[in-house]
Parts: structure tokens; sequence; C-alpha cells
């Protein structure tokens, strides 16, 4: 199930978190004199520390949002208020779900969620900051992956040791990030065991979106039963079906995983700590009207120093570009010269890095001008920040 930002959709306050403050009376005799108090020991939270008004069930707590970034695509506006016409570029975001199994905190989720991505990460529930995560399994025959990750991940599922059957009509529960990429929290649904299909998976009556894909699915006992693969079509007028990949085929390729990740551990260096912030960033902060702030800023100044491949420096430098924009439109300021000192010498700093890493991809790959659409505009653009009139 994959999942591309349209380009008018806008962003809306989407990202926000609620924290819950636990209250608690203590009670006991006062300290003997001359004895320090004794701080009361706070309870532990409700939910491990995940920031959510709804308690979350081991299994939500475990499942992750993956996220890959596939391209950026052109896009073009009118200031609301300058009213000058503007280019920006749109993220080409892929996302589905994964769960975190087992003592190495790997995460299990479906092969087409991470296939062709240019940078991969996940996030928490609840989680802003992005962790880099690498394929280190992956079987399309089944649509199963499985993903190494920068950091720890301390909320996590143990698989079963053995395969329980399962009866027809029984009740499954699945968890998943459906539909828009920027919600920080799991949403869950159910349905009935249909029947097992001819190539193995299993069908439910169940109905879910894009962005389940890679999420589990568990019986009413909290153990895993399979992973989310796909959806029956709507298009041909199928709805209400989905179909998993069974923990007869999860088991296998988990094995196959661990191998992998014992023959060659994955190692993630500073630079892709940096790459995914700014696909972080990206994601959440661009739309037709990109948002300006201040932190992407400093995530970008890192990112751009030596970005890890082509791909990944043509995400920094749409993103600087995008920045340069959003900048110019919240100071209502149609050129840089109309910018205060401080905010023009940061709107140049940025235009100098997008022109300079969009020059630098484009001369290292040039077949990045069809997936990022936007370099090309930003190298003819010659860092003037507007849409020439078609007269011009």
């Amino acid at each position: 199930m994959r999942l591309v930002h349209p380009p008018s959709r806008a962003l809306g306050g989407l990202w926000f978190a609620a924290l819950l403050l636990a209250s608690a009376s203590v009670s006991g005799s006062a300290p003997a004199a001359g004895q320090a108090p004794v701080a009361p020991t706070p309870p532990p939270p409700a939910d491990g520390g995940i920031e959510s008004r709804i308690r979350l069930r081991p299994i939500d707590r475990a499942s992750v949002r993956v996220l890959q970034i596939t391209g950026a695509s052109a896009y073009t506006f009118e200031g609301r208020v300058s009213r000058v016409r503007r280019a920006v570029s749109l993220p080409d975001a892929v996302h589905g779900t994964g769960v975190v199994v087992g003592p190495e905190g790997l995460v299990l989720t479906a092969a087409h969620v991470v296939r062709g991505g240019d940078v991969l990460a996940i996030l928490r529930p609840g989680a802003d900051e992005p962790q880099a995560a690498r394929v280190i399994y992956s079987d399309a025959e089944h649509d199963l992956a499985v993903l190494a990750v920068d950091g720890p991940l301390p909320d996590r599922i143990t698989l079963p040791t053995a395969i329980r059957p399962l009866t027809l009509s029984e009740r499954l529960f699945a968890t998943g990030y459906p539909l828009d990429i920027r919600e920080r929290y799991p949403a869950a649904v159910s349905g009935e065991l249909s029947r097992e299909n001819n190539d193995g998976s299993l069908q439910v009556a169940m109905s879910v979106n894009p962005g389940n894909s890679g999420g589990p699915v568990i019986d009413a006992d909290g153990a895993l039963v399979g992973i989310m693969a796909r959806r029956g079509e709507p298009t041909r007028g199928v709805e209400g079906i989905a179909m998993l990949e069974p923990l007869r085929f999860v088991l296998p390729a988990m094995e196959r995983a661990r191998a992998a990740l014992g023959q060659r551990p994955p190692t993630f260096g500073p630079q892709e700590r940096h790459i995914v912030r700014v696909m972080a960033d990206f994601v959440r902060t661009t739309d037709e009207r990109p948002i300006f702030e201040q932190t992407a800023v400093a995530t970008l100044d890192l990112a751009a120093q030596a970005p890890p491949s082509y791909e990944a420096g043509a995400m920094v430098a749409v993103h600087a570009w995008n920045m340069q924009i959003a900048l110019l439109e919240a100071r209502n300021a149609s050129v840089r010269d109309q910018l205060p000192p401080a905010d023009r010498a940061l709107a140049e700093r940025l235009n100098e890095m997008a022109q300079r890493l969009a020059a630098w991809a484009l001369d290292g790959a040039p077949y990045l001008s069809v997936n990022y659409s936007g370099l090309r505009g930003i190298r003819v653009s010659r860092g003037q920040p507007w849409v020439p009139a078609p007269t011009e």
C-alpha cells in the first residue's frame, strides 16, 4: 500500500501531543530530625512514557511508522499576501507500518513498503525524531521484509515459538498508521478470518487503508498471527477485505534476517541521522505553501556537508529551496533584498545550499531530474525565488 502526498494536501497542525501527568498523594510519617526529606517516587506512566490520551496496548507501542522518500515533485503556487508565483517541491513519500520484534529489536514489515526508496526511517509511536533504518532481509514472494534500525527500540513483542491453528471466523486485530503519514499514533481495526488463499496468505474481513501495510495482526490473546500485506482493490468493487502473510511465513523470514544480521551487522553514521531528520522535516513542513522552521535550517546545515548519496543530496537541495521560499512568504517579501539583514543572510545561505546541491546531484546522477523534478527548476532559476511569467 503506497501513499504519495497529493499536491493539494495542507498540513493544518497535524503534529501535536498531549502530556498526561499522573497525580499521587504521598503518605507516611515525617522524616526524623536532621534527616533530609525523601522526594516521592512518581508512578510509572500508564503508557510506558508514550504521550497519548488513549492507553496503548503492547502491540501498539511496538508498532512503528515506516517512512521513505522516493522523490520530490515540482509544484507552483501563488503567495497569499505577496501574490508572487513560487515554485517548490513536494515530497513523494511512501509509508507503512512495522512492528519491533525479538531481542535484537528488528522491525518486521511488508516488502513493498520499503521497495525502491531513497531514504528510509522509522518513527516510534508519539515520536517526532526519526531513526535511520536499513533493509537486511526481503522476501518478495511472501511480501515480508526485516529492518535494522539505528538506536534503541524499547517497546517490542516476542514472536510465538509455535504456530497455533486458527479457526474460521476467528476475530483478529490489526494496528497501523493508515492514510496520513504525519499521524503520530497507531489506529486499531478488527475483523474475522475469512479463509486461507491458494497462495497461503490469509483473507480477513477487515477494512484497512494505505499505510496499514506491514502492520502486525494479532489474536484475542495478543499473540502475533501475521503481517498485513494488502487490501482488496476498491476500484474493482472489492471492499472490507484484507490479506495478511501468516506466521508460518514470518518465522522463517525472521530466522533468515537474524542470520544476515550476524554475518553483516549494519552501521549507521552521523550523516544518515542528519538525512533522516531532513526527511522528517521535509514531510512535516512542506505542502503547497511550505512553512518556515528555524529548526529545519539547523538540520539542513548538517545534512548538506556530506550527503551520503546523490538522492539524499537531492532531497536536501529541494528542502533548502523550500525553506528559502517559506521564509520569504513568512516575511511577506517578494525577493531576498526586501528582507531584514539577518533574514536576508539566511535566505541567501539557503539559496546557495539549494543551488550547490542541485547542481551536484544532477551532474552526478542526471536521472534524478525524473523523480526529483524540482531540481531542474532550482538549477535554471539562477536563484530567483519566483516563477517567470510566460512572456519572460
